[in-house]
């Protein structure tokens, strides 16, 4: 039978038991077996947070869902933002970074082309999972990475369940999700209460916004002085982009910026102090330090 528009039609090889099940289970509540399988369907990927995944209930209040792709990341290293934001308020309240890394991705034999796509499915699929476990959503902290607590990069010993079962695709991993049958090792036991007060640039912010960075003219930017204003830092680190014809990437207080001879001087002080105050710290030295991508 020809599928109606925006459907397709698929066969299922069923057993004898487990079809009369289904076919008694939808005669009880007066629909279709189409329908009843669709709607089993539906309830569990939506369990599982990936079929309207834009809304979440957590500690009592609504809260909503929203992804962007992390547009400059190192290559082979895939990462998407969530936003999780407090409508009643107009006010975020958390933001973390989901990715996987290669190894990862073949295991799970995820295409390049799909990997936005399925890093979404997984990142709401896990806010969903820790809210389920009674964890608080808006203060999840990872120890992945000493400087950036709030990113998680799924890794190749990531694909296995509770009792060391390989998994060896995106749905037997969403269904161990679902299951409980995943646990995350690196999610800490302890949160910081200040990280719902964290801006969308806590861990990265891209001032180039109408293109790609070229992360092969990306270089690390050390200030002339060990302690020096922000503010003279920043235009340094700008002389340095336009000297050299490239990209700066500047480390300050665990907010990262890119500077090229395009960037707005004013605007990124502006930024790095409201980024500053929302953190809750209000000092104006810093000691420059390396931010290398987690590879």
């Amino acid at each position: 039978m020809a599928g109606t528009p925006n459907t397709v039609t698929c066969t299922l090889r069923l057993a004898e038991a487990l079809k009369a099940r289904l076919e008694n289970s939808a005669s009880n509540r007066n629909i279709s077996l189409n329908q009843h399988v669709l709607d089993i369907i539906e309830q569990y990927y939506r369990a599982a947070g990936f079929v309207d995944g834009c809304g979440i209930q957590a500690n009592g209040r609504s809260l909503e869902l929203h992804v962007k792709p992390v547009s400059a990341h190192p290559p082979g290293l895939p990462m998407c933002f969530f936003f999780l934001d407090d409508p009643s308020r107009n006010k975020e309240v958390a933001c973390y970074s989901f990715g996987f890394s290669s190894r990862f991705m073949r295991q799970l034999r995820i295409e390049e082309s799909q990997q936005y796509n399925v890093i979404s499915e997984i990142g709401l699929a896990l806010i969903h999972y820790f809210n389920r476990n009674g964890q608080d959503i808006t203060r999840l902290e990872w120890n992945q990475y000493p400087t950036i607590s709030n990113r998680r990069i799924l890794q190749f010993q990531d694909a296995k369940t509770r009792t060391d079962d390989d998994i060896h695709s995106v749905e037997q991993f969403l269904s161990a999700l679902q299951d409980g049958l995943w646990s995350d090792r690196l999610v800490s036991v302890h949160s910081k209460a200040n990280l719902d007060a964290r801006a969308i640039d806590a861990a990265l912010v891209v001032f180039q916004q109408s293109k790609e960075i070229r992360m092969d003219r990306v270089i690390e930017f050390e200030p002339s002085k060990r302690f020096i204003k922000i503010e003279e830092a920043i235009r340094e680190a700008f002389e340095k982009a336009k000297k050299e014809k490239c990209t700066v990437r500047f480390d300050c207080n665990d907010l990262v910026m890119f500077i090229d001879a395009t960037s707005d001087i004013n605007s990124l002080i502006d930024k790095y102090w409201e980024f500053r105050h929302n953190e809750g710290i209000a000092n104006g030295s810093i000691v420059s330090a390396s931010f290398p991508f987690p590879i």
